[in-house]
């Protein structure tokens, strides 16, 4: 038993990781939260640019030919992206959170 119990120490010794650096936690807070601003407001822009270039495609008669069909089904396609993917990116990114949905030790 007293060997047992040694390896588990030893073992608990070497992988025992600090996971946030010795600093102030309102600096860490801050930190987190100009980082999530600034992704998302990239969320927002994507968000808002994708919508314009559908409602152009849309209500200009001039801009409904079959290249600018292409380019609106691509700005759809990169929309809900924007609007499903993004923010849960954000998320994790913001938290250091780790997402492997082909892990289920993970979970």
């Amino acid at each position: 038993m007293a060997n047992t119990s040694s390896w588990l120490t030893e073992v608990n010794e070497t992988f025992t990781v600090s996971a946030i650096p010795d600093v102030n936690s309102t600096a860490v807070a801050t930190h987190m939260l100009w980082g999530a601003a600034a992704l998302s407001l990239i969320v927002v822009a994507t968000a808002f640019g994708n919508i314009l270039l559908c409602m152009a495609v849309l209500t200009e008669k001039r801009l409904q030919n079959m290249t600018n069909y292409f380019l609106a089904s691509l700005a759809v396609a990169d929309l809900l992206v924007a609007i499903i993917v993004m923010p849960l990116a954000v998320v994790i990114q913001v938290y250091g959170l780790s997402f492997n949905p082909f892990c289920y030790v993970c979970l």
